[in-house]
């Protein structure tokens, strides 16, 4: 009589499933459980770790361990490394000796702090007098040029002397749109 080890059953998401990080920020770790066709968690099994964009296009670089082995609970970790690019990664750990059994967690990468607002068009306008401008569009953009979304911009009409006009919107400010882009017209 021959008793063999129980197989590999499931892997599983444990920890870090779905997060929200900003641009350049290394994610808090995502956890993977492996266990057996009994349900016990399974040592020194080996998962390996890739990356993919919202487009399925793999990412060569962005995890902090691209491989790794189960330790004595059947859990294996690893970390999502200062993406640039805003975007929605998945993360997949699969089984290094059974590639149908994988799993999945989500890493959402966001725009960082704003750092740059950018004329974007309508800039060197000729406006005779008594007539508005055309639409003058600007982009807020973190440090690595991913449009910064739902942020207050505040625009102020600096006169030459001499000089009047306003804004529109005026006031309280301008929330950025999806991709980060506000717009506004002088007012004559």
């Amino acid at each position: 009589l021959l008793l063999g080890l129980p197989a590999l059953a499931a892997i599983t998401v444990s920890v870090g499933e779905r997060q929200t990080i900003p641009a350049g920020s290394i994610s808090e770790p995502v956890g993977f459980e492996v266990v057996d066709d009994l349900g016990n968690p399974s040592e020194g099994v080996t998962v390996n770790f890739s990356l993919s964009d919202s487009k399925g296009d793999p990412v060569a670089e962005g995890l902090l361990e691209s491989t790794a082995d189960t330790d004595s609970t059947g859990q294996v970790v690893t970390q999502v490394e200062a993406l640039e690019v805003a975007d929605t990664y998945t993360l997949t750990a699969t089984l290094a000796t059974d590639e149908t059994e994988f799993a999945s967690a989500f890493v959402r990468i966001v725009a960082g702090p704003p750092t740059t607002l950018t004329v974007t068009g309508g800039a060197n306008q000729v406006i005779p007098v008594g007539q508005d401008s055309e639409s003058i569009q600007f982009q807020l953009t973190d440090v690595f040029s991913n449009p910064v979304i739902d942020s207050a911009v505040f625009l102020t009409l600096v006169p030459q002397s001499g000089r009047t006009g306003n804004l529109t919107p005026g006031g309280g400010g301008t929330m950025t749109d999806d991709q980060g882009e506000v717009s506004t017209r002088l007012q004559a």
